[in-house]
């Protein structure tokens, strides 16, 4: 084979690997398409239910690595001005991927940290149709969250005492040489 040929060859070869990709190339654009058309419908049936609920909101504050206290303390401060029953703040708190396997009675454990809040006047039980209901006495927005809050929040205690003021930038002197 003479080599004008084989070049010949070798660019039939490329510009058959070269439409075999592109097909591919458009059959996964167009699987990419019609998933991203799912997720947007599934997005607009859902959004008219969940888009006010406070407990989609409060899940993300529930979902650090704290305690059981301070994670009904801060579910209820983000639902805030929200109420919620025991057994509601037990099924978001577990939806945020809380362990509680090794606890023998989750919701009697939820009764107490509300009892305990309550006596520490952080929440305030509400009477409902359903039950009762507890809703936090202060919730976590823009117009009123104290350092405690954030830390609370994002589960850092920091006991690192506060920065000194940053100063202004004064470039040094330049000092004059000796002449000699």
């Amino acid at each position: 084979m003479n080599p004008l040929q084989a070049a010949k060859n070798e660019i039939n070869e490329l510009l058959k690997k070269k439409a075999e990709i592109e097909r591919r190339f458009e059959a996964d654009q167009a699987e990419i398409n019609r998933r991203l058309k799912a997720v947007q419908q599934t997005i607009k049936i859902l959004e008219p239910v969940y888009a006010n609920d406070p407990w989609v909101n409060a899940l993300a504050f529930a979902a650090y690595d704290g305690g059981l206290t301070d994670r009904v303390r801060d579910l209820l401060r983000a639902s805030f001005p929200g109420a919620a029953t025991p057994v509601a703040i037990r099924d978001a708190i577990l939806a945020s991927g809380f362990d509680a396997s090794k606890r023998s009675n989750f919701l009697s454990e939820i009764h107490s940290v509300l009892r305990r809040l309550d006596s520490q006047d952080e929440v305030e039980p509400i009477d409902a149709p359903e039950g009762k209901k507890f809703r936090a006495k202060s919730g976590l927005n823009a117009l009123a969250v104290s350092e405690a809050d954030i830390h609370s929040v994002i589960g850092q205690r920091s006991k690192a005492p506060p920065r000194p003021p940053v100063r202004e930038y004064i470039p040094p002197r330049r000092i004059p040489e000796k002449k000699k």
